[in-house]
């Protein structure tokens, strides 16, 4: 199936933080030398670095579009979701973002069955489940066209992978993300390293990338709105897996 581009629905103040986490991330994979006292692959941050990451984090995570992106992946993570509360979310977002209520039914159900949570069999809207292979080639768009360079974009998709198997137990329902695990995703991710020493892990980083670049793309056309969803899950669990 054709892999369109993606329009990422990203504000200024989105675009300089993906621009500046990886930034800090091509400097944490490029660095030959380690500081004695600094972990591999991390960046220490600047006191300049840190205020201005935790004022555009703030603005992100206060954001509209993103308290909506948490409750619907976190509500589609769930083994019995509320079909009605999130599909009418899914709808209302897209309309925000200039898409038509028109043949609403297909395609939410269109949606769902290529998520791979269907709630019921309609013939005419039924699409079959995106495959792994699928997704990931679909995110390396997505990296390209926030401007992510080569190596940075490499290294996150790596990161994605190693959540295949988790995230398929995810997206079945078999491994419902807690309430509050996205949101999790990005702001403890840098709460040791802008408060505290400011040095943050490349790993840390590319959670918080992905599930910033993400949601940029929910709510827009199905096949991105699927990626936007199975990405937002892989980055909360892999931050879930550095919460320690």
């Amino acid at each position: 199936m054709a892999i369109f581009e993606p329009v990422p629905n990203l504000s200024d103040a989105d675009k300089r933080l993906i621009l500046l986490m990886s930034r800090l991330l091509l400097e944490a994979l490029d660095s030959p030398v380690q500081e004695s006292n600094r972990p591999t692959h991390s960046v220490t941050l600047s006191d300049q670095e840190a205020q201005e990451l935790l004022a555009l984090l703030t603005v992100f995570l206060g954001s509209r579009e993103f308290e909506s992106a948490c409750y619907f992946v976190e509500g589609l993570s769930e083994r019995v979701f509320s079909n009605v509360a999130l599909r009418e979310l899914f709808l209302a977002a897209r309309k925000r973002r200039g898409r038509t209520r028109a043949l609403a039914s297909i395609h939410w159900s269109q949606f769902l069955n290529r998520l791979g949570r269907p709630t019921s069999h309609v013939p005419y809207g039924y699409v079959e489940k995106m495959t792994p292979d699928h997704f990931f080639a679909m995110e390396r768009k997505l990296f390209r066209a926030t401007g992510i360079s080569p190596i940075v974009s490499n290294f996150i998709s790596e990161q994605l992978y190693l959540q295949k198997g988790e995230l398929e137990e995810v997206r079945e329902g078999a491994m419902p993300l807690s309430k509050g695990s996205v949101k999790k995703g990005v702001d403890e991710i840098f709460i040791r390293g802008l408060k505290g020493m400011r040095c943050v892990s490349a790993a840390r980083i590319s959670a918080a990338v992905t599930i910033v670049a993400n949601v940029s793309v929910l709510f827009s056309t199905r096949d991105w709105s699927v990626t936007g969803t199975l990405s937002t899950m892989c980055g909360a669990v892999a931050a879930a897996s550095l919460s320690d």
